[in-house]
């Protein structure tokens, strides 16, 4: 069982995800802003899901921001879908990229890849 935090500024894709990674016994952690997250508690997450535009913080910025305190895979969740958009949150010090919209089943998949490297 996983320790994974999952931050999305919309609810319904934060429940959503929740439910998808709790039905494969994770434990997760579902917040709609990273400004309600404790920045000492990072380092015990096993994987993070990340919104890139949320209204309050930059997904890529926060990514890059933690990506030196946290030595699991980060991965992002959004709707930017083009190639360069793809490249640069890779660059930014994600692992993997799951363009919305997405399905339990691909959500489940590219959680589970990240969890065995």
């Amino acid at each position: 069982m996983a320790q994974i935090l999952v931050v999305d500024d919309q609810e319904d894709i934060v429940q959503f995800v929740v439910k998808a990674l709790e039905l494969q016994n994770h434990n997760v952690t579902g917040l709609t802003s990273v400004l309600d997250l404790d920045k000492n508690s990072l380092p015990r997450f096993d994987l993070i899901l990340l919104d890139i535009m949320m209204p309050d913080v930059d997904g890529l910025q926060f990514c890059h921001e933690i990506r030196n305190q946290v030595d699991c895979p980060i991965l992002f969740i959004t709707a930017k879908t083009q190639e360069a958009d793809i490249v640069q949150g890779l660059t930014y010090g994600a692992d993997d990229y799951i363009c919305k919209p997405f399905g339990g089943q691909r959500t489940s998949s590219a959680c589970g890849c990240s969890l065995e490297t």
